[in-house]
């Protein structure tokens, strides 16, 4: 059966079959897709490696990828301590090179490092 998602908003039966078969949860998301309000934000995952192949892959992601409130979502999840001074300089040249000169390289560094010491580098 095809339905409009104008009639799926209104089909009551649709909806309770839905929400006992997959949850609440995928339940609000759909009705959430069918009135346009689906925050990309929220459903994108949270570690930003995942996110940039995903950006590869698919031309949809890439716009709320590029936004300036994932890179400083992705900045503050990562535990580094932000002073002002950083807020400051995110001003200037943007989350995303705060994150790609202190996360991603930082990263880098430190498997670098577990290499020279003859530890495996980490995921």
């Amino acid at each position: 059966m095809k339905q409009s998602h104008e009639e799926f908003l209104t089909d009551d039966r649709i909806q309770r079959q839905i929400s006992v078969i997959f949850g609440s949860k995928y339940l609000e998301c759909i009705i959430g897709i069918c009135e346009g309000n689906l925050d990309y934000l929220e459903r994108l995952p949270t570690k930003l490696e995942t996110i940039c192949q995903l950006c590869q892959t698919s031309h949809d992601p890439k716009q709320p990828c590029d936004a300036e409130q994932s890179w400083e979502q992705a900045v503050r999840r990562s535990g580094m301590e932000i002073t002002p001074e950083t807020e400051m300089l995110a001003k200037n040249i943007g989350w995303e090179k705060i994150y790609n000169t202190f996360i991603l390289n930082k990263g880098q560094d430190d498997s670098e490092t577990n290499v020279n010491a003859g530890e495996k580098p980490g995921p």
